[in-house]
């Protein structure tokens, strides 16, 4: 996870338990001022929920870090119809060409000689080279 997507996540994760946590201890006001609801609570408490919130959505964010750097499960490979990217060796994809076209397969792309990292995918197999 890059540092953008961590930042991502953990402002979501913020926002979603901050607005769960906003009904606690919210007691509306006995006496109802002109201009106010009657469901305004008397005193909302906003900094204590925002200190709470913020443990909260860290321990969540390290929970989701942890189950995705972990490998436990890929977004990728629970795509529809998209398999893991078979990851190659420098000279393996040339092998891997001239082995389709000996049994008669043409790949529907074209590898490149000059690239030093590639990732190609068809409709039946991804091809990276780093």
């Amino acid at each position: 996870m890059n540092p953008v997507s961590g930042l991502v996540d953990y402002i979501l994760l913020w926002w979603w338990v901050f607005f769960m946590t906003l009904p606690f201890g919210a007691k509306p006001s006995e006496v109802v001022e002109k201009g106010h609801a009657p469901s305004a609570p008397q005193k909302p408490r906003l900094w204590i929920k925002a200190g709470v919130t913020s443990v909260i959505a860290l321990v969540l964010w390290g929970i989701v870090y942890a189950l995705i750097t972990s490998g436990v499960f890929s977004f990728r490979e629970l795509a529809v119809g998209r398999k893991p990217a078979t990851r190659f060796q420098p000279g393996e994809i040339s092998q891997e060409k001239s082995v389709m076209k000996k049994g008669g397969i043409n790949p529907p792309f074209e590898i490149p000689d000059c690239f030093d990292s590639l990732e190609l995918t068809s409709p039946t197999r991804s091809f990276q080279l780093r």
